[in-house]
C-alpha cells in the first residue's frame, strides 16, 4: 500500500508499507519498516524540453532478503528522470531516467538506468511498457544481466479510480523467479 500527497504543484511525500504473500494460502511477512517517497519537478515540460524530476524512494519490491539488507527489486534510491509528452493517436509519453539504491550490500553499487513508455488507447485505456537495465543487480546474486522488463495496461474506470493489470519481470531476470510476476492494481487520485 502506498499514499502519496501533493504538498505543492512541484512535490509529492509519500509513504508505503507491504508485505509479501498478502493473497494466497501462504503466511504474510510483512516488510519490517515503512518505505518513504519525495519526489520534485525542477522543470516544467516545454515545447523542445522535457519534465525533470528529482526524486528519493526507499521501498524496494518482491521479498526482502536480510543478509544483503535489499528487496528483490531493489528500492530505487535516488534518482532523476526526464519525461516527455507527444501528442499522436492520443498521447505517448517517454521516459528516461538513472537511480542510486542505498541497497548494496550485494556488493553492486552502480548506478543504474531506466526507459519507459505509455501509449494512450482511446480515452480510458492506456499501455505501459518499461525496462530497467539492472546495471545495480546484475552481479549473478540475484539479477542475471538481462535487465528487467515490465507491461502493462491501465483502465482508467472513472472518479478517480484506475485499474492497472501488469506483468513483471518478463525477462525472468531474477535467480529465485522462474516465472513473471502478475500484478493487479488499484490506483484512487483524490482532490483535497
Amino acid at each position: 500500500v502506498q499514499t502519496t500527497f501533493g504538498i505543492f504543484n512541484r512535490a509529492d511525500i509519500g509513504l508505503s508499507f507491504g508485505g509479501i504473500h498478502l493473497i494466497g494460502s501462504e503466511d504474510i511477512k510483512w516488510n519490517d519498516l515503512p518505505g518513504v517517497k519525495i519526489k520534485i519537478r525542477i522543470i516544467e515540460e516545454r515545447t523542445n524540453l522535457p519534465a525533470i524530476v528529482l526524486g528519493f524512494e526507499s521501498q524496494g519490491k518482491g521479498t526482502y532478503y536480510k543478509d544483503y539488507k535489499r528487496y528483490l527489486y531493489k528500492s530505487p534510491g535516488f534518482y532523476a528522470v526526464a519525461s516527455k509528452n507527444f501528442k499522436w493517436l492520443g498521447f505517448i509519453s517517454y521516459h528516461l531516467g538513472l537511480n542510486y539504491s542505498l541497497e548494496t550490500d550485494d556488493g553492486d553499487k552502480n548506478l543504474n538506468l531506466f526507459g519507459g513508455i505509455e501509449k494512450t488507447i482511446g480515452d480510458y485505456i492506456s499501455f505501459l511498457g518499461e525496462y530497467d537495465f539492472g546495471f545495480n543487480d546484475d552481479k549473478k546474486k540475484f539479477g542475471q544481466g538481462k535487465g528487467y522488463l515490465n507491461l502493462g495496461l491501465n483502465w482508467y474506470v472513472g472518479n478517480g479510480v484506475t485499474l492497472s493489470l501488469m506483468v513483471k519481470n518478463m525477462l525472468k531476470n531474477t535467480y529465485d523467479k522462474k516465472i513473471a510476476d502478475r500484478i493487479v492494481g488499484i490506483h484512487l487520485i483524490q482532490l483535497f
